[in-house]
């Protein structure tokens, strides 16, 4: 809906772009299902095929939990697609695929490392 009604694109290829984008993530089933009645997981998936629909050259977002398959999916965009992914966290530690880690205290970067 988005690219059709906000960003003007022509309905069929917005429709089609929207279907590799969902068939990239695996998620072909939720093509015909409202958001409010996918798994959690699928929802998560779906919002991150939303949100690169657009082919965007930066997705930020807030780092899922431990169990989520979507940091890998992120990695396999970034990879395939030529983006840049920055993932925050609250606590804890990054995804092992990260290129780079920075970490921020009260504003300042306290530590940067590179795998």
């Amino acid at each position: 809906m988005p690219l059709f009604r906000i960003c003007g694109a022509d309905a069929e290829a917005a429709r089609e772009r929207t279907h590799d984008v969902l068939d990239f993530y695996g998620i072909p089933e939720v093509k015909t299902q409202l958001a409010g009645r996918l798994a959690t997981s699928a929802q998560h998936r779906a919002a991150l095929a939303r949100a690169l629909v657009h082919h965007p050259q930066i997705l930020v977002g807030i780092c899922p939990s431990a169990g989520s398959d979507l940091c890998r999916l992120a990695s396999r965009a970034a990879e395939e697609l030529g983006l840049c992914v920055l993932w925050t966290r609250q606590n804890g530690s990054a995804s092992g695929k990260a290129q780079q880690t920075i970490r921020v205290r009260d504003g300042q970067v306290v530590c940067e490392q590179k795998p």
